[in-house]
This record gives structure tokens, sequence and C-alpha cells, in this order.
């Protein structure tokens, strides 16, 4: 969901709406922190823990939010059963690929149903969360949150710098350009026209301009001529505090900030976006535009300040990134292409011309592609996850043949045999391949449920010598019961 949509609220109101029996939230930052229990004690009325630093949650209470570094440790993790929680809902949910936090924790309470919520789902870094995530559950972007009136209207300029031409030139690093070559193409007299041009489209607009650098965002905020300061990660957390709230108060009209105001922070009032700082990341990109959308009294629109070179370069992120995603380079440059012949002056995002046209053009093409690639999975043979043999054995509760392990390698008849039920037989010698060909044959042919039914199934103690069908049934259940089963449910099929 879009930033300013309200990913907060709706997890809450999803909390209150399916009362699990415990829930846990999963956030990175100490501000997503304080938002989402503040968010959840109100939608629910529960009193709700955290976990983090200094303060440890126990299961005393239904909901715990937990910072993801804290939970982490094996010392925090571990004081918690496996199945503490039936739902785990994880915050800017892009991340929960980027390592092995999320990863170690997932798997610790592997039996409960996890649901993300993030504003950028493709990560610049194309780290897939297919991994942690089935499936995507519900979609809202930007253009409909404006369209629907969720969002403010977008107007765009772009403002022509001699000096970024120099981007051609730069590495890249992780999908993105390297931080100091960045830093090292804004001169003064580059930052002296950035700050002049915000000046004269924003001066009366509170506005936060994205920054490369420390160095940078200081300068341009000594340097303007409205009351401005730097915000960034450098910043006592206090001090920091109390220029966001002089910011909301309109106290100070321009924040310069490097990489602290793009998630969890909500400054409505704010209607000028001014990107000082070029990305090849559409999330990143995404995030920064963000931040200016929410509506507030007395704003009719945000202006987006999309600084370029004396051409377009295809692979820079500007507003028209923000209006699809994974549309191809060929319809992005095309969509760049036309934006080449327009004015500077551009007219407004969603119910203008000609950047509505160009709106539904990337749009028809992301379905086409969209539509391509699923007609193109469909025809794809499915890939089959196998199980390792040794996890088979143990399901069936299987004993090898007395004297007989380690004995010749396993046959190509019977690796192919065996692959058919999903087993990875690398492990297996000859005689171990016969005795596990043999008993899942026999349940074949008995109609007892399959290997793979058996891996889900057996975290809920569900018998072995349950049929096919049985084990379907009760696949369903879970799935209609947020992936959770009790005995009852368990007696109920098996009886039936």
């Amino acid at each position: 969901m879009a930033t300013g949509t309200g990913k907060t609220r709706t997890f809450c109101e999803y909390v209150a709406r399916k009362q699990p029996r415990r829930v846990l939230i999963l956030v990175h930052r100490e501000e997503l922190l304080m938002q989402a229990r503040d968010a959840l004690a109100t939608a629910t009325g529960w009193r709700v823990l955290v976990e983090r630093a200094e303060a440890r949650a126990d299961l005393s209470e239904r909901g715990i939010v937990a910072m993801v570094q804290t939970l982490a440790r094996d010392s925090r993790l571990h004081r918690f059963p496996r199945d503490a929680f039936d739902l785990i809902i994880v915050d800017e949910a892009h991340h929960a690929a980027a390592g092995t936090a999320y990863e170690k924790i997932l798997e610790w309470f592997e039996s409960s149903y996890v649901l993300g919520f993030t504003a950028t789902p493709d990560r610049h870094d194309e780290k897939p969360l297919g991994k942690t995530f089935r499936s995507v559950a519900f979609e809202y972007e930007i253009d409909r949150g404006i369209t629907d009136g969720f969002l403010c209207p977008v107007r765009s300029q772009f403002v022509k710098l001699d000096g970024l031409d120099k981007l051609h030139d730069l590495h890249t690093r992780s999908g993105d350009f390297v931080q100091s070559e960045l830093d090292g193409v804004f001169s003064e007299s580059l930052l002296n026209e950035i700050g002049d041009a915000i000046h004269e489209h924003a001066s009366d607009r509170q506005t936060i301009a994205f920054t490369v650098s420390v160095r940078q965002a200081q300068y341009m905020a000594s340097r303007s001529r409205v009351p401005a300061a730097a915000v960034h990660g450098e910043m006592d957390r206090t001090e920091r505090r109390r220029t966001l709230d002089a910011y909301s108060r309109g106290e100070i009209r321009h924040i310069y900030n490097v990489a602290v105001l793009t998630e969890g922070t909500d400054l409505p009032s704010t209607s000028c976006i001014a990107m000082a700082r070029p990305t090849m990341s559409r999330a990143l990109y995404t995030q920064m535009l963000g931040r200016g959308l929410r509506i507030a009294p007395n704003k009719s629109d945000c202006l987006v300040l999309d600084f370029v070179g004396n051409t377009l370069d295809h692979d820079v992120c500007c507003i028209v990134d923000a209006l699809g995603i994974n549309v191809s380079k060929e319809a992005r440059s095309v969509a760049l292409d036309k934006l080449l012949t327009i004015d500077d002056e551009l007219s407004e995002l969603i119910k203008g011309d000609p950047l509505d046209a160009i709106a539904r053009a990337v749009k028809a093409i992301k379905e086409a592609q969209e539509r391509h690639a699923r007609e193109a999975v469909a025809t794809q043979p499915k890939e089959r996850k196998l199980i390792r043999a040794e996890d088979a054995i143990a399901l069936l509760g299987l004993e090898a043949p007395p004297g007989r392990w380690g004995s010749s390698p396993v046959t190509e008849k019977q690796a192919a045999a065996l692959a058919k039920f999903g087993v990875d037989v690398s492990a297996l010698d000859r005689s171990q391949a016969s005795t596990l060909f043999s008993a899942l044959l026999g349940r074949a042919q008995s109609n007892m449920m399959t290997l793979g039914q058996a891996r889900f199934l057996a975290r809920f103690g569900v018998p072995i010598t349950a049929t096919r069908s049985q084990a379907s049934r009760l696949m369903e259940l879970a799935r209609e019961n947020h992936w959770r089963l009790n005995s009852s449910h368990i007696a109920q099929v098996i009886a039936a």
C-alpha cells in the first residue's frame, strides 16, 4: 500500500477483526515500534507490550511489538515458545529479504500465519520476497490513492543542471549509485543551483529535500533564505525530534535530510519534495515521494522537484517511475522520451495532460507484461521442492535395515522413482532408497496422505495414518483458521 494510505491502521484493524489468540508485530525502527504499539492498543483495546533493548515482553498480553534486531538474539527469541503467536505481522516487509534476522525469527515461529505490509515491494537489489511471503493479498498504489482521495495530487517540475550529466560516469553497487562517488558530484556551485531552484519553486511550501550526504544537507540548510534545518542520522535523537516538531508547527519551512525521513515519518504538512539525491532505485524514490503525499488542511497538492541533467538519464528515477512497478526498460524509455517534448513546467500528474496519457500507457504496458508472464508460467511445468530423504524417513517413522546402511549408491531408476514422490535422494544409499520407496508405494496404494501433506500437518500432530482426503480437509481447515488446527478439528476429520 502506498505511503500515506494507512498500512498501520489497516493491519491493526485486521487484528481487531480477526481476534487472534496472540499477535507479534515486527518493526525495524524505534519510531515504527511506538507507532504500531499505540495503534494496536487503540484498535483492540488491549494492553500492548514491547520487546526492545531494556524492555522485555512476556506472554501475559495478547499483543507484542518487537524490534527485529532485539528479538533475533537467541537470549530474547528462545524465551518464547515456538507456538506463542497465531499471527505475525511484518511492517516494512520489504526488509524481510534483507538478512537473517527476519528469517531467524520467522523460522522459530514457523507455525504462525505471516502477513507483511510495505509501500515498496520492489527492492532495488532485486532480492525476491517470495521466500518469505507466498502471495500478494492486496495492492494499492499511488495513482489509485490519489484518484480515491486518500493522497494529495502531485505536480512535477524538472530542474535541469549541467553538473548532473556527470552521473553517467559513476559506478553502481547493489543497483544504485556508489554513495561516496555520488557525493563527489555535488560541488558548492551545484548545491547553490539546487538551493536557488528550491527557493524559486517552493519558498512558500513546507519542503523536505533529500540529499546525498550530511555535508550537503548542512551546507544547503545554512544557505537557505527561509527558516531551514538539516536532519541526519548523526544527530541526537532528542534534537532531531525537536527539529521535526518545529517543522510540523511551521517554524522551520525547509528540511534537508539524509536517509532518515524515508520510512515511518508522518509530516502531512509537507507540500514539496526536492529530489536532490539522484537514485536508480524505484523503491527509494517512491519512499521519498511518499513523504509529501499525505492529506492536510490547506494543502492542495505536492510539488516534486526532479533534478536532472540536460538529457533525461533513463537509469535515474523520476516521477514517471512512481506510476508503475517493474515496467520494461523499453516502456520506460518511451515515457521519458515523451517527457523531453514537454515544457519544463509539467501539468498535474493524475488529472493533467500529457502526463495522464503517459500514466495510462505505462499502466497498460505493465498489465500486458503481467498477463504474458502469467501465461508463460501457466505453460511451464511447476518446479517441485523436494523433501530431504532424512526428513522423509523421519516423517514416516522408518528404521534402517540392520547392517545395510552405507551400501552401494542409489540407482538412477530409484532416484527417478523417489523424485516422483518428491524426495531428494542425494543422501541415500541403495538399501535406504529401497526401504523408503516400498513405504511410499504402500502408502500410495492405501490412499494414505502424501509426503508433502505429512510434512505440513506434522506440526499440528496429525497422525501419519490419515488418508489423503482427510489430509486435504485438514489443510483447508488450517487455511480457514489462519493456519491453526486444534485437537478437536483433527478428531472430527479423522472420525469422519
